[in-house]
């Protein structure tokens, strides 16, 4: 059963790390084919623009349980040095409470916001909005997962001289 967790777990990680390459590859490309584009022949792919803005929502929103992941997340460690192993856990336990609550409301109000416009689209591209409203709960839903993951399995401590 704990190999098949394991297992689950490192699929859904690999996918995600896969996805936030991907978005910030695609992001890179696009910048620079559309710098070279306005540099080169005076003219500029609105597509272009839009796409590698939707990349950067994407990137952000995956990025977000990625960072949470590896401990790169902004985090103050002292406190807890300060307060003791006990109530420093009960501390973790309540911000990880916290936390996956505010990610909770902001699937919900995303949700909340895509259903009240479902027949918009992109300006260049004709994206509907639901389709990039939907990169948010993805991403929030993926960075909880993280949050109860992290809370059963902790993860080592960073060397802050190692850091990727």
């Amino acid at each position: 059963m704990q190999n098949k967790v394991s297992r689950t777990v490192g699929a859904v990680r690999a996918a995600f790390d896969f996805l936030t390459s991907f978005c910030l590859l695609g992001m890179m490309v696009m910048v620079l084919v559309q710098a070279g584009g306005r540099y080169l022949f005076h003219y500029s792919l609105d597509w272009l623009t839009e796409l590698s803005s939707l990349l950067q929502v994407a990137l952000g929103v995956f990025g977000f349980g990625v960072a949470y992941r590896v401990g790169t997340l902004f985090a103050v460690e002292a406190i807890f040095d300060y307060i003791g192993q006990r109530p420093g856990r009960i501390l973790r336990a309540v911000i990880t409470i916290l936390s996956l609550a505010f990610c909770a409301t902001l699937i919900y109000g995303v949700i909340t916001l895509a259903i009240a416009v479902p027949s918009q689209v992109t300006p260049s591209l004709g994206i509907p909005k639901w389709m990039v409203y939907a990169l948010v709960p993805i991403g929030f839903a993926y960075a909880m997962f993280e949050m109860i993951v992290i809370s059963f399995i902790p993860r080592p401590p960073v060397d802050d001289e190692v850091l990727p």
